[in-house]
């Protein structure tokens, strides 16, 4: 309507324009129709040219106006649909996060409730399914490094390791360390200040790696391991005598600040399921920072001269104890 106007206007002014100039010729006692040679001047007809040159910018002004109008008007509610639809995602990834953290409540309550009600048990099966998940994992981890081209034979899943550790988890975590974490927790009180809190932290955490993990925890890995693999006493002592050192400076490594964080922020309650999920994450990590193992195919050990076999503590390592015909009796050989 503004553009209509701003052209009637402009044809306005011209008509004006018209009526002047008949209006001066008349006083100087022209016909109006000899007043028809000024209107056909040159100033007048660039006059003329401008008005309507003029009025047709106007419209096509006009016209512009609309088509962004309408584009406007378009994009807005194409852009409207598209919020529409993005708020119907986040409201549907909104009820599915609800929709979890009600559930793990729920879980959390139910797996709360056993704790106080079965203890023993809900440790138990608590240490074992974790760390059999993270063997699996662990010995996932290490088929697939084992593998270096396409021909070579996938490694099968060690059913006897796992029901070793396994085995070994639920004694360990579901047995003692429910036990003994009790008998830190009752005997070493945190005190009622944050210094108090932390150093009684320390002293359990010290406890645990200086006493129960040298003293019950190592022996008794080495010997599940060596009950659940079929392994005679003297295979077993040198199994653990070779191994004891090393695996246990890698268990202060990780161990030591676990457990600090274990004994200085998390509930006596929840303590037990806390460092079974730390064991899952610690089988993983082994496996992911040791080297692949080489596999040797042999038909009998027999044939070669070697005497037995044995796992070391690292799942990576297999170590050939082999007699030379050269060598005598007790010099072992470790390839």
């Amino acid at each position: 309507s503004t553009m209509r106007s701003l052209v009637l206007g402009t044809a306005s002014t011209m008509r004006s324009l018209v009526l002047l100039l008949c209006a001066a010729s008349a006083a100087e006692g022209l016909h109006p129709l000899q007043a028809r040679p000024l209107l056909r001047a040159p100033a007048v007809q660039r006059a003329r040219v401008s008005a309507v040159s003029l009025a047709d910018l106007l419209l096509l002004a006009e016209h512009q106006a609309r088509t962004a109008a309408a584009i406007s008007s378009a994009v807005t509610a194409r852009y409207g649909a598209e919020l529409a639809s993005l708020a119907d995602l986040f409201s549907l990834a909104e009820h599915q996060v609800s929709y979890a953290a009600v559930f793990g409540s729920e879980v959390a309550a139910r797996y709360g409730a056993e704790l106080v009600e079965h203890p023993l048990k809900t440790h138990v099966v608590t240490a074992a399914s974790l760390f059999l998940v993270g063997d699996a994992i662990s010995q996932s981890i290490q088929a697939a490094r084992a593998i270096r081209e396409p021909g070579d034979a996938p490694v099968a899943y060690d059913v006897r390791r796992a029901a070793s550790f396994g085995l070994f988890s639920a004694m360990w975590s579901g047995v003692f360390q429910a036990w003994w974490f009790d008998l830190l927790n009752g005997n070493i009180p945190g005190g009622t200040t944050t210094t108090d809190h932390l150093i009684a932290a320390v002293e359990k955490t010290a406890m645990c790696q200086l006493v129960s993990a040298p003293l019950v925890y190592l022996p008794l890995l080495f010997t599940v391991q060596g009950l659940v693999r079929g392994w005679s006493a003297e295979r077993t002592l040198s199994h653990s005598q070779a191994n004891y050192r090393p695996l246990l400076q890698r268990n202060w490594s990780f161990w030591w600040p676990v457990q600090f964080v274990q004994f200085g922020a998390v509930a006596a309650e929840w303590q037990l399921p806390y460092v079974s999920a730390a064991a899952l994450v610690w089988a993983i990590i082994l496996s992911a920072a040791s080297e692949p193992t080489a596999q040797v195919a042999v038909s009998s050990l027999a044939d070669i001269g070697l005497g037995a076999a044995e796992s070391s503590a690292d799942p990576n390592e297999f170590v050939l104890v082999a007699s030379a015909a050269s060598a005598g009796p007790d010099d072992d050989i470790r390839v």
